[in-house]
């Protein structure tokens, strides 16, 4: 075995770039927890679900429903980010809380399961927890399931840490089945990323660890469905498969693959880089943690590289990607793994500088302030009038007035209607589902009496991110019949039903 001592170089460097790392993450985190506007369009909509689940309302709806709002994420989803909003109201920084809240815990259960091995295994564990966020964004701070099942996977670490310290069976079980229940319930796929660790557990007695996993995971998954009227099961499920057919993208992956590379290389090589006395610690049930972890990593950019999705399919392997290097200089000891680790942080966190650049650039303190107050002063003016926001005719891409479409919860929070979502009719336009007749008679017969569309657009023209019009001729021929525009501001224009 190779000398464990360190150079002197090594725990200034790694804390500096702990510190470094911490500051960029945690500083985005807390930025976009403040900012008034909004940087992803599903946001709004995961904000105005949340709210219809705390009111006792339908969160996943039948192809054939008449509202068309319904997102493909799981009851967990909702279930945590809509917390805070029934114990401290709707001001958007508190729509963001829980998500900012699962930020900051990223960097507190990654730093737990790397302090085992003291000082340099901590600091990288702070780096990863770093790039978690920042290699991710902006998904890694929006309102999604992303965040939030980090932190369970990283609790289920911690978990089996528990349970190989104390010698634990039933209780370690328990809550490792309990956190996969509930990360399916963030993500149906969600399997992948605990497959590893529970089959590591699991190997170390079958027969006493298996029943405990089993029985706390269906219990945890389908716990959240007993709420028949809120989280039917039934219409999830309808909803789920379509979307898991659809189409890969692998070009995409040219832009993925080095995000990739960091889960998929980084365990292996730090235990290769152990030599001769890993090796010798490397056993059955190592290997198989190992091994299944690799396999998941390949098989997760099936749904990574699918149309619409990104490389934050990744970022809940990151605690078992920590576990995996921390066992890995538990078994080796030696010093060029700890080398490795600090050159390994260096590069990581040097990857983040662009991502972080982007966020700093996409943010625009001004035109988020003016959106605000200029909806504000519209349901000022229109008070008594129910007011939903549409969308434009631009294609999905530059000028991004497509991004004032992210600012529609704020007339949902208000108290007016949620119906109509387009970011939903886009999905659901690209699996083949139509528009019920009912959504375009509610059109027609003023369900809605105003509808705010950016300025000088073609009311829902959009040609969206899949190269189709999201709304069908008829929807757009309904619409101009029936509506008229009778205002126009700086960002939008205000069209009222001719029937009201």
């Amino acid at each position: 075995m190779t000398s464990l001592a360190e150079p002197r170089w090594q725990r200034p460097a790694a804390l500096v770039l702990a510190i470094l790392g911490a500051a960029g993450g945690l500083g985005i985190v807390l930025t976009y927890l403040i900012y008034p506007g909004y940087l992803e369009y599903n946001e709004a909509s995961m904000v105005a679900l949340g709210l219809r689940m705390l009111a006792g309302q339908a969160v996943y709806s039948g192809a054939d429903a008449i509202e068309r709002i319904s997102h493909a994420h799981g009851p967990m989803t909702f279930l945590w980010s809509a917390w805070p909003m029934a114990l401290f109201g709707t001001a958007l920084p508190v729509t963001r809380l829980s998500t900012a809240l699962a930020g900051g815990l990223i960097f507190a259960v990654l730093a737990l399961i790397g302090r085992r091995q003291g000082h340099v295994a901590v600091c990288f564990a702070v780096a990863m927890a770093a790039a978690t966020i920042l290699l991710h964004l902006n998904m890694s701070i929006v309102v999604r399931p992303d965040a939030p099942l980090t932190v369970v996977v990283g609790l289920a670490v911690l978990a089996v840490l528990w349970g190989e310290a104390r010698n634990g069976e039933v209780a370690p079980s328990l809550l490792l089945g309990l956190a996969c229940g509930i990360a399916v319930n963030f993500k149906i796929n969600s399997a992948l990323y605990l497959l590893p660790l529970a089959l590591y557990w699991v190997a170390g007695g079958w027969v006493r660890r298996v029943p405990a996993v089993g029985a706390a995971a269906i219990g945890a998954v389908l716990a959240p469905f007993a709420a028949t009227g809120i989280f039917p099961l039934g219409d999830y499920l309808m909803m789920m498969a379509p979307m898991a057919a659809k189409e890969n993208v692998w070009n995409g992956f040219t832009t993925l693959w080095w995000k990739f590379a960091i889960y998929l290389v980084l365990p292996p090589l730090l235990w290769a880089l152990g030599g001769q006395a890993a090796r010798q610690r490397l056993d059955g049930r190592m290997r198989l943690y190992l091994g299944s972890y690799v396999a998941c990593v390949v098989l997760t950019l099936f749904s990574a590289t699918k149309i619409g999705a990104g490389s934050n399919h990744y970022m809940p392997f990151m605690p078992l990607t920590v576990d995996l290097v921390v066992r890995a200089l538990a078994a080796g000891g030696a010093r060029r793994q700890r080398t490795a680790l600090v050159i390994v942080m260096a590069l990581v966190l040097g990857a983040c500088w662009q991502p972080g650049r982007r966020f700093a650039k996409a943010l625009d303190w001004a035109e988020a302030r003016g959106i605000n107050g200029e909806i504000a002063a519209i349901m000022a003016d229109n008070a008594g009038k129910s007011i939903q926001m549409g969308v434009g005719g631009v294609t999905v891409g530059d000028p991004l007035t497509f991004r004032y479409y992210n600012y529609r919860s704020l007339l949902f929070l208000a108290g007016n209607p949620y119906t109509l979502d387009t970011g939903t009719v886009m999905e659901q336009t690209k699996l083949g589902i139509a528009l019920p007749a009912e959504v375009i008679r509610r059109i027609a017969t003023c369900h809605t009496e105003l509808w705010l569309v950016p300025k000088g657009e073609e009311p829902f023209s959009l040609f969206g991110y899949y190269f189709q019009y999201v709304y069908p001729p008829e929807f757009r021929r309904t619409f101009a019949a029936t509506h008229a525009k009778v205002d126009s501001r700086r960002y939008f224009d205000v069209w009222a039903c001719r029937g009201k």
